[in-house]
C-alpha cells in the first residue's frame, strides 16, 4: 500500500486516536504524510477513543460523525 498512496490524490479525512490498539502508533501520520492529495485532513483524538471510531462506546463519537459531515459536506473551493 505505500507505494501506492502518492498516487492517492481524491480529498481524504483521516481519523486516528492514541487509544487505538489495533493499529500501530503513528501509522495515521505515515498514512497521512504519503498521501498524494492536496485536500487532506488528519485529527488526532485522545487515549480515550478506542479503535472503532463510530461505537457507542467511543466518548467522542458524535465529533467524529461531525468531523466526516463536514467533511463530505465542503465544496471544491472550500
Amino acid at each position: 500500500m505505500p507505494r501506492i498512496l502518492p498516487d492517492i490524490v481524491s480529498p481524504t479525512l483521516v481519523l486516528t486516536s492514541t487509544g487505538d490498539a489495533t493499529i500501530a502508533p503513528g501509522s495515521a501520520m505515515q498514512l497521512y504524510r504519503q498521501l498524494g492529495s492536496p485536500d487532506k485532513q488528519i485529527h488526532c483524538y485522545g487515549d480515550e477513543v478506542p479503535h472503532v471510531l463510530t461505537s457507542p462506546d467511543n466518548p467522542r463519537r458524535e465529533d467524529v460523525l461531525a468531523r466526516c459531515v463536514a467533511f463530505l459536506s465542503k465544496g471544491p473551493d472550500d
